[in-house]
């Protein structure tokens, strides 16, 4: 397995070398401070903050390297 969806885990994944890869979100780690500063602030904030990845396998490496 691979992190982050690089272009060369992709072409692992195309070319059968590979089993799988995630791409984890780069915007975590903002949207976590953020949510922090509001919670100090005693703003209300959601219970649950849903950070979205994404997962490549060989259902859908070909798609993804368009």
């Amino acid at each position: 397995m691979t992190i982050d969806g690089t272009k060369s885990g992709l072409d692992a994944l195309a070319a059968g070398e590979l089993g799988a890869s995630v791409q984890s979100s780069p915007f975590f780690g903002p949207l976590a401070c953020d949510m922090a500063q509001k919670f100090a602030k005693g703003e209300t904030i959601p219970p649950w903050v849903k950070v979205s990845d994404r997962f490549y396998d060989k259902s859908n490496v070909q798609q993804s390297m368009q």
